[in-house]
């Protein structure tokens, strides 16, 4: 995409810088233009209703990769530790999840499969069968109460020594955008956001980019974004699904982007309660814009609220066309209903 050199309103510009190989350059306007958009659906995914923006761009690498970061920057200013306990308790028995325990100077890792939740003591625990490295139940049980799950760090994605420090240093460089971030967000317990895309050229197209903010150094842009990956072999905040995908797991209160136009298919199948869709000129063509039409026919004008006060949100940069509407909370059962 070209950089559009007029003057906008620029939430990171002069905060936030990218860097690729020797080369610092600031944030490019249509860069930060699209993390003010993820920013502004994330912080919306929290309100009533359910709402799409449907982006047509003259290039979309890296888009998809921006507006992502810019939801999970909202997502870790807004952060609410007191969820996380809600989100553990209120998971599916036999569901697999990952945890660390002290052990002397550093921690062991351990696994296993919620089992139920109980009282023990007058105080809420969530039992969990523990299980080996090779998934098989070893007959202990670890009790999970709720005054210590945020310090076991439990996780959907294991959690090996390695990502821990990355979440440190994504938690961190978010720190240094907005002073108000949650350094316990990036270990809460599922992914937040969702890319539906085609993930090899995505995580290419980013590996050799870096970003920082402040004094802060450096950091890989796929390490701020946290990255988790479909089988929740490692925790993560942006989960990365093939477009190819059958099974659909985004956050409700999240931000799911559909980077493409073989992405739009899924619309009609997302928990998320904010949804942008990413298309290049070319590809919004007949077959793009019949799996959309049905959603614009049914839709209606709630869910869809006006940005915050004070935000510092520029017109849109050029080449770039961008709408906005509310669409009923659509279950699967009621999917039918608008094709």
């Amino acid at each position: 995409m070209q950089e559009d050199k007029t003057k906008l309103g620029a939430p990171y510009a002069g905060r936030l810088k990218i860097v690729i190989g020797d080369s610092q350059r600031q944030l490019p306007t249509w860069a930060d233009w699209l993390m003010a958009l993820g920013e502004w659906m994330r912080e919306q995914a929290l309100k009533p209703g359910k709402r799409v923006v449907v982006v047509r761009l003259p290039v979309r690498n890296l888009a998809a990769a921006f507006v992502g970061l810019g939801a999970l920057c909202a997502a870790a200013r807004s952060h609410d530790e007191s969820l996380d306990w809600e989100a553990l308790r209120s998971l599916p028995e036999g569901t697999s999840v990952h945890w660390r325990k002290p052990a002397g100077a550093k921690s062991k890792r351990y696994s296993g499969r919620v089992c139920a939740l109980v009282t023990m003591h007058g105080a809420d625990c969530l039992a969990i069968d523990e299980t080996d490295s090779r998934g098989r139940a070893t007959g202990s049980k670890f009790y999970l109460p709720r005054s210590t799950a945020l310090s076991h760090g439990v996780t959907l994605g294991s959690m090996s020594a390695r990502t821990d420090e990355k979440l440190a240093l994504s938690a961190r460089f978010m720190r240094s955008l907005n002073s108000d971030t949650s350094l316990a967000w990036s270990r809460s317990p599922m992914a937040d956001s969702t890319i539906f895309t085609e993930r090899t050229s995505f995580l290419q197209d980013l590996e050799e980019i870096k970003v920082q903010a402040g004094s802060e150094p450096a950091l890989w842009m796929l390490d701020a974004l946290c990255v988790a990956d479909t089988q929740c072999r490692t925790h993560g905040k942006l989960l990365v699904v093939p477009t190819r995908t059958e099974k659909i797991y985004d956050a409700p209160t999240g931000v799911t982007i559909l980077d493409g136009a073989a992405a739009i298919s899924k619309l009609g199948h997302l928990n998320a309660r904010s949804v942008v869709i990413l298309v290049a000129h070319p590809e919004y063509d007949e077959e793009a814009s019949h799996e959309i039409l049905p959603f614009l026919s049914y839709s209606v004008d709630e869910g869809v609220y006006a940005w915050q006060l004070g935000a510092k949100v520029g017109d849109m940069p050029h080449g770039v066309e961008a709408f906005a509407f509310g669409v009923r909370d659509l279950s699967a059962g009621d999917y039918d209903d608008v094709r």
